[in-house]
């Protein structure tokens, strides 16, 4: 099997892990390729008609099958109509979710606002939350963060970590400031996840720049174009911004300083009285980061993934690991 077969099917084995079949656009454009073998740049060049030429060489064909565009493991068929089946849902949340965020220019110091994990990604379950990854400005992170909390609490829509139906609620699960947009968790999931970020509403160029402050991810997905992936979802409302910019203008300077820190006081603190006992994932809360993943799979999805390639014999592509699991307060 070539090096470019066991790259396609390190893919499909990877999105697997989330019942996902891939067309073959989809292959190509979320290669996967371990950090480690970046170095071999002569051999990592492949473009779209070698991996079409690839997929359909009789090689691979021993561990996938295809079934209307999409490719899959074999014995995995069924996965193609639940693909089918969660994109409609994801459509119908999509709706929800802009109804939702457009409400966000109200909130002040707004940078760029994304959706994220499975909302990204564009499949979902009928009980899924809508996930939300927000770029602020600095030194207003929990300013943005309260502003928002309140008015999504207001709506009903607010998440909360004891709700046992959390379908259509906003889970604020990742606030950066924007002079802080180098990710320090790095990993394929992390990397897939960074990847999927899908531009809902703010300054482009933020994204751009945190894209550019990311270039690690092509260490984990081969042809992974960030900057070429930034469409807006919603039109900026003037009435809606102009009401954000006046609550950003109220609270600049010395005034915001005060009302920053007091923000802070009191998220903090209820942060602290609510951390979980146990942790499968990571809570990052500091100044420039606010992450709250405390229940995040990437270990298991790792480990399974490292497990299907060694399976398959493929071992010298297993060197996945994850290192973000703990919590970290500042």
């Amino acid at each position: 099997m070539t090096f470019l077969e066991k790259l396609i099917l390190s893919t499909i084995v990877y999105y697997d892990i989330f019942n996902l079949p891939l067309t073959s656009w989809e292959i190509f454009e979320y290669l996967v390729a371990p950090r480690r073998l970046r170095g071999k740049s002569e051999e990592l060049n492949f473009n779209f008609y070698d991996t079409i030429k690839a997929i359909e060489g009789e090689n691979i064909k021993k561990f996938i099958d295809e079934k209307n565009g999409f490719y899959f493991l074999k014995g995995r068929e069924l996965i193609c109509e639940s693909r089918i089946e969660r994109k409609k849902i994801a459509d119908k949340k999509w709706d929800k979710a802009l109804k939702i965020i457009k409400w966000f220019q109200l909130a002040p110091f707004l940078k760029s606002v994304c959706a994220n994990g499975s909302l990204a990604r564009g499949f979902m379950d009928a009980d899924s939350d809508l996930d939300v990854f927000v770029i602020v400005k600095k030194g207003r992170i929990w300013t943005t963060r309260f502003a928002l909390s309140l008015l999504t609490a207001v709506m009903g829509v607010k998440r909360f970590r004891q709700d046992s139906d959390v379908r259509d609620k906003i889970c604020f699960n990742h606030f950066i400031a924007d002079k802080s947009l180098i990710m320090s968790h790095r990993d394929i999931c992390a990397a897939c996840t960074y990847s999927r970020l899908d531009f809902i509403y703010g300054d482009r160029n933020v994204l751009k720049k945190f894209y550019a402050s990311n270039a690690w991810i092509n260490d984990y997905l081969l042809n992974f174009q960030g900057q070429d992936k930034i469409n807006q979802r919603i039109v900026n409302s003037s009435s809606l911004a102009a009401i954000g910019a006046v609550a950003g203008w109220l609270l600049k300077g010395k005034i915001g300083d005060i009302f920053e820190n007091l923000f802070r006081k009191i998220q903090l603190r209820r942060i602290k009285n609510n951390l979980p006992a146990t942790i499968n994932g990571r809570i990052i809360v500091n100044d420039r980061q606010l992450e709250f993943h405390d229940n995040y799979p990437d270990k298991s999805i790792i480990e399974k993934y490292n497990r299907k390639l060694t399976d398959f014999g493929f071992g010298d592509l297993v060197a996945e690991n994850n290192i973000g699991k703990g919590i970290f307060l500042e």
